[in-house]
């Protein structure tokens, strides 16, 4: 068994200052302009603060992330998470059209 002298003690010189929460608005706008935060990593913490209102691909509903195709099909803009997802929406779309004729 280890003497209590053993365990490393917190460091308490860190202490949590007025505006370091990541996860308000106005403390990341901060932060970003202070350099202590990344336009990206403020982006990332948007999309988690937005939960459902995240933007997802058209087909699969999957969450995108920073790499996503965009097309515009029938005068909206529709994201996918491939080219792949977006041809295969493309062809249903087509499919649907017709059986609708």
């Amino acid at each position: 068994m280890k003497d209590d002298e053993d365990f490393v003690e917190e460091d308490e010189s860190y202490e949590k200052e007025e505006g370091d929460n990541i996860y308000d608005e106005d403390d990341r706008e901060e932060m970003v302009d202070e350099d202590e935060l990344d336009s990206y990593e403020d982006g990332f913490m948007q999309g988690y603060n937005q939960g459902e209102r995240a933007t997802k691909c058209a087909l699969c509903k999957a969450v995108l992330g920073m790499v996503f195709v965009e097309e515009k099909i029938n005068g909206k803009t529709c994201r996918f998470c491939s080219e792949e997802h977006a041809e295969i929406y493309k062809e249903k779309l087509a499919e649907n059209l017709e059986e609708e004729e």
